[in-house]
């Protein structure tokens, strides 16, 4: 293990798996316990308003990801996303104005990405349209789209597909949406078309700082990570803040009460929207 990571045992993955589908975050975990921030450089203090604004920016984020497993519309609703990101401001406000380090670790946005297996005509008229794009490149959508085939068409167009990777010799397609497609109800979709033999959300793993939450029996839990040093190489150096809010109450808490929200959110227990 590198210098400076202490956290979870690489023993655990089904249980990372089953409190990142609670999240709706996919592989956040690599989260790590709180290790002590004297090797992090003192932070720049932000404007009020830069403050302000880079609250707004992750709230949107972390509404966005929330909602991305919610509701049956294949794009997210923006009335409800604008309330949950007011919701979510509140609370990031609140744990900042306690706790100002970290106000300088940002909510990474992901995009929607799905992961295919194609068969039959639908396969060979995208390796057709694929020829001379080298296997799992990410191209443009209007590279090789419209294929042809009505109903994979459709959702191409009302989900907001950006890019496309396809790897012609097993049948592999990804494909990468706009930020507000509903990747619950995408898969849905997707798993009923013509062609389409198994579909899934591919998950980003990454390294670097980030912040995720969730809402559980009506107290939101925060996590908040920085990372720093060689960040592309997986991060020298990482520490987590855990937090439960509630009623304007700002709590730090431990993995383990953490955990124990989030795996009963797994279960069906209390996670909202």
């Amino acid at each position: 293990m590198k210098a400076g990571h202490r956290g979870f045992p690489a023993s655990r993955p089904l249980r990372h798996a089953a409190v990142a589908a609670a999240l709706g975050l996919g592989w956040f975990w690599n989260v790590p316990a709180p290790v002590a921030p004297a090797a992090s450089a003192q932070p720049e203090v932000p404007t009020p308003a830069a403050r302000e604004a880079g609250i707004r920016r992750d709230a949107t984020v972390l509404a966005s990801r929330i909602l991305k497993w919610h509701g049956e519309d294949l794009r997210v609703d923006e009335g409800r996303l604008d309330r949950l990101a007011r919701e979510i401001g509140t609370v990031l406000r609140l744990v900042r104005e306690r706790h100002p380090a970290t106000a300088e670790i940002a909510a990474r946005p992901l995009p929607a990405t799905l992961s295919l297996r194609i068969e039959g005509d639908l396969r060979d008229d995208i390796a057709e349209r694929w020829s001379g794009s080298g296997a799992g490149a990410e191209v443009p959508a209007g590279h090789v789209f419209p294929t042809g085939h009505a109903a994979f068409d459709d959702l191409r167009a009302r989900l907001g597909l950006l890019t496309a990777g396809f790897w012609p010799a097993t049948g592999d397609l990804e494909l990468r949406f706009a930020a507000r497609a509903n990747l619950r109800v995408a898969v849905a979709a997707y798993s009923a078309v013509a062609g389409v033999a198994h579909v899934k959300p591919y998950w980003h793993r990454f390294e670097g700082s980030d912040i995720t939450m969730g809402n559980f029996d009506g107290s939101w839990h925060v996590v908040m990570r920085k990372a720093w040093d060689d960040c592309p190489r997986g991060c020298i150096n990482r520490e987590t803040h855990f937090f439960a809010v509630k009623g304007g109450r700002v709590e730090r808490i431990d993995e383990k009460l953490f955990l124990e929200a989030a795996m009963g959110a797994s279960d069906g227990k209390g996670q909202r929207e």
